[in-house]
């Protein structure tokens, strides 16, 4: 069973204590426990199990762990998973294709910045008075709510 911490927090120091006081560095007795959603019984047999890949398997899931960390704290910063947002997004741009097909003519950028849309044509930037939304390929939009 796991005592301290939980499934979906970090492995607590009292676990991390447990596989420590078996001979596991810290390290080691973190990355076992986060591999196995802190449950010590399995990290210890999770441990012992790695023999001579040990150190490249606890690399592997702290590398990992990092990796997971990062993209939920930009999720954070983006207000996804957010409980009070209300899920209400406003268009803030699109790409859209000028041309008969894919294989001539060219993409264009319409963005709108401080209440009024302007068109990104290459080095042209100009106001769009009535942008052709309909068109887009990659639309682009910010949480406002």
């Amino acid at each position: 069973g796991a005592a301290g911490g939980g499934a979906s927090g970090g492995p607590g120091e009292e676990q991390i204590g447990m596989l420590v006081s078996m001979g596991f560095d810290s390290r080691s007795a973190t990355a076992a426990l986060i591999a196995n959603k802190n449950d010590v019984g399995a990290a210890t047999e999770w441990l012992f199990s790695q023999g001579d890949a040990l150190v490249s398997s606890v690399e592997t899931v702290l590398s990992e762990k990092e990796k997971t960390d990062a993209a939920a704290a930009a999720e954070a910063a983006a207000g996804i998973g957010n409980a009070e947002a209300t899920g209400r997004y406003s268009l803030i741009g699109f790409v859209s294709h000028m041309g008969s097909n894919t294989s001539t003519g060219h993409y264009v950028a319409h963005i709108k910045k401080h209440g009024s849309w302007a068109i990104f044509n290459d080095e042209k930037v100009a106001k769009s008075a009535d942008p052709p939304k309909e068109l887009g390929y990659l639309y682009c939009y910010k949480l406002t709510g």
